[in-house]
């Protein structure tokens, strides 16, 4: 799986609003287990960090407080962070500044929402 860096991030995030993408049509997708599970945990602050510390092969998306990674196992941070930019290109995360991104007004909503699915 290839690497996704900050910047490619941030493009996403910045060509979803700034495109005039239609973002009703990019959400009428389902969602995949790991949108979902990042929705879920950022529902609280909605706060999101994506951590690439210097010398390492790849970074990880952090959702509020919760690191979504296993050190043992690289592929699991890189679906985190593959689902992490699609919920940019949708429009749901919107990128605050460094490495620091946040949920979106229809993120918010989305996010609630799929924290009430989860909890049953």
């Amino acid at each position: 799986m290839v690497s996704t860096d900050l910047s490619k991030l941030i493009d996403a995030c910045r060509t979803a609003h700034e495109s005039g993408t239609d973002l009703d049509a990019v959400r009428r997708d389902g969602l995949t287990r790991e949108e979902v599970d990042l929705l879920a945990a950022s529902s609280v602050q909605g706060r999101f960090t994506y951590i690439h510390p210097e010398g390492q092969p790849s970074g990880w998306i952090t959702a509020d407080r919760k690191d979504f990674r296993v050190p043992t196992d690289p592929s699991y941070a890189e679906r985190y962070v593959e689902a992490f930019a699609h919920l940019c290109r949708r429009g749901y995360i919107a990128h605050t500044g460094g490495a620091l991104f946040e949920l979106t007004p229809a993120g918010w909503e989305e996010a609630r929402s799929r924290a009430r699915d989860v909890a049953l």
